[in-house]
């Protein structure tokens, strides 16, 4: 239960962190003072922040052996690493096939994987489980999306897991080349990024699938899922403890604050009350059930603390344009003067003086800074966008 810790819970809490502080450079110091046996609240216990494990990703690495290293796509080519032992790993492959038989997926079914493997994806995991499920598995994240399309079809797949962002991609060629009919695809496994609502219905209109939308991170892998065609997300109590705090602490039911978890099977990079960067919207806190808003830490400041956030050109792009189409906006500074360029993949015709005086309109400081010339926006189309090294799609690049 989100805020709340079980009795089953404090046990297991109470060995991690006895492990850690035996086992761990990191914890070793930042639990100096923690009395494991006393330990009643996880207010008792310091945070750790993502910037840290990006920091100091060898002291947060524990004093035994691992079976494998992963990494978030990291800033400046400089990666958070995650260190996993082969128990950790099998916790993350255990959780996988749960989430996947919750998805109606059976041993008599095809599953494509296109979603990156080895140091910066998951694949592994996926593949892992669906051959202990017994499905026949192709790996196709490293293809373009022309040769991608025609082996779903020619090899009849039914089930994809994949990012919204290449779930996109893929869609606007299928409707552009009239091969989206032919394609067999009964369940859609998605994660990487936050599946909006109105993607949802799109996708179900057009291949009369089940989507299921799977929550998780390159620190902690699976984390939630959601049921049948929703956005909203179950998390996983039997592995994690759960917090959403603001500035004045536990956010209470329907609020919006940061999520903050604790692994309690997560051995090699131990994370105890780790501010995972995710903002989130609780809906139902018995039911462990939330709604993600976006990553906290995704704002930028325009000018003297004004802030332009992914949602203030999503809303709009969607307004004016397909649930398909691709955005990303990129921001200069030319003599003093904000320059925000939003790129926009489409093959539909966009008018482009409406959607920028929308965005103009955003947000009151926003429009403040355009009436006061220090901000100039242009909209234009765009074939290609820049990915992240997962695949992702980067919704701001700040280039000043």
């Amino acid at each position: 239960m989100i805020n709340s810790i079980t009795t089953i819970q404090l046990e297991k809490l109470k060995k991690i962190i006895k492990f850690s502080k035996d086992n761990n450079e990191y914890y070793k110091k930042k639990f100096r003072h923690v009395d494991v046996e006393n330990i009643n609240e996880l207010t008792s216990i310091p945070l750790t922040s993502s910037i840290d494990l990006f920091k100091f990703s060898k002291e947060f690495k524990s004093n035994i052996s691992f079976y494998k290293v992963c990494a978030s796509s990291g800033t400046l080519g400089n990666p958070k690493l995650m260190f996993r032992t082969y128990e950790d790993f099998e916790s993350s492959i255990f959780n996988q096939i749960m989430l996947m038989q919750k998805s109606g997926i059976t041993r008599y079914d095809k599953i494509g994987i296109i979603q990156p493997f080895g140091f910066w994806g998951y694949g592994e995991i996926t593949q892992i489980a669906s051959k202990r499920i017994g499905l026949e598995v192709f790996p196709l994240n490293d293809i373009s999306d022309n040769i991608l399309l025609d082996i779903l079809i020619d090899y009849r797949i039914n089930i994809i897991d994949i990012s919204p962002s290449r779930l996109k991609s893929l869609i606007k060629l299928g409707i552009k080349t009239n091969k989206i009919k032919y394609l067999s695809i009964k369940t859609i496994l998605s994660s990487g990024e936050k599946l909006e609502e109105s993607f949802i219905h799109k996708v179900i209109e057009l291949l009369g699938c089940k989507i299921y939308n799977h929550y998780g991170s390159e620190e902690t892998d699976a984390l939630g899922f959601s049921e049948e065609n929703s956005s909203l997300i179950y998390l996983l109590s039997h592995d994690f403890i759960f917090e959403v705090i603001n500035d004045d602490g536990y956010v209470k039911g329907g609020g919006i604050g940061n999520l903050v978890i604790t692994s309690l099977n997560l051995f090699g990079t131990p994370l105890i009350r780790y501010e995972i960067g995710d903002e989130v919207k609780i809906i139902d806190k018995e039911k462990d059930l939330i709604e993600i808003i976006g990553r906290s830490n995704n704002g930028v400041v325009l000018y003297d603390s004004v802030k332009l956030y992914p949602f203030h050109i999503e809303t709009i792009v969607q307004k004016h344009l397909s649930a398909v189409d691709i955005w990303q906006c990129e921001i200069k500074e030319i003599n003093g003067v904000i320059q925000l360029k939003i790129l926009i993949r489409t093959d539909n015709p966009i008018c482009t003086d409406v959607i920028e005086q929308e965005i103009a309109n955003a947000s009151i400081d926003i429009y403040e800074l355009s009436k006061g010339n220090k901000i100039e926006i242009e909209v234009q189309k765009c074939d290609d966008l820049e990915l992240s090294k997962t695949g992702k799609n980067k919704k701001i690049i700040d280039l000043r």
